[in-house]
């Protein structure tokens, strides 16, 4: 609790995640919601396809450096000793 309370561990890595699938599900409803009013299914490819993998890239590349900062942190660690 300690280690929460003086922000030495990060909750946003477990935010980005719930995001990512909050996002996932979004784009599917929105998918389905375009294949039920017969939009163009280049729409639905770029919904079901393009969405997600940007989603997941964007994702990646928050946790990213969450886990840069925990690896400088194990260096900084390992280099007081």
């Amino acid at each position: 609790m300690k280690d929460f309370l003086t922000f030495r561990t990060m909750i946003t890595p477990v935010l980005v995640q719930c995001l990512f699938w909050v996002a996932i599900v979004s784009f599917v409803a929105i998918a389905v919601i375009d294949i039920i009013h017969h939009e163009s299914y280049r729409v639905v490819f770029l919904v079901l396809v393009v969405g997600p993998l940007a989603t997941r890239i964007v994702c990646e590349m928050l946790i990213l450096l969450f886990r840069i900062h925990d690896r400088l942190v194990a260096i900084e660690s390992n280099t007081r000793r």
